[in-house]
């Protein structure tokens, strides 16, 4: 796993790019295209990119999504290390991003997580693609 083919979108970042206007494509587009020369983020997310006029920050690749995941239904606690989503009904755990997941992760631990999934926007490359020859 040496780069990403998709950007997924947690609640918080799908909010963030409607405050700021900025279409899901753009910002996938950035991350995807500029990822090869981001730059690590002084804040709390691990990386940095800019393109197209947008400042992208975002983590990679450790997000875990666990079964039953739905960024609408789903609200986030802030920790010192990351953030856990839980369902809004039950409770339960329903997703854990780590914040610098590559200096408190062991390697191992990055390589072994699945494939983000979600139930929310996720924009991967072929997508893109298809959006630049319409």
């Amino acid at each position: 796993m040496n780069r990403p083919s998709r950007v997924v979108f947690t609640a918080h970042g799908e909010d963030k790019a409607q405050q700021l206007r900025c279409s899901l494509v753009d910002i996938a587009e950035v991350v995807l295209s500029n990822h090869e020369r981001r730059r690590r983020n002084p804040g709390e997310a691990d990386w940095i990119v800019s393109g197209s006029g947008l400042a992208v920050v975002y983590n990679w690749p450790a997000w875990l999504v666990l079964e039953g995941f739905d960024g609408q239904h789903a609200y986030g606690e802030e920790h010192p290390w990351g953030l856990i989503e839980r369902d809004r009904e039950t409770g339960q755990i329903v997703s854990i991003e780590f914040w610098r997941a590559s200096e408190q992760l062991p390697k191992e631990v990055l390589d072994a997580l699945p494939a983000p999934r979600s139930t929310g926007a996720v924009i991967d490359s072929s997508e893109l693609a298809k959006h630049h020859t319409a």
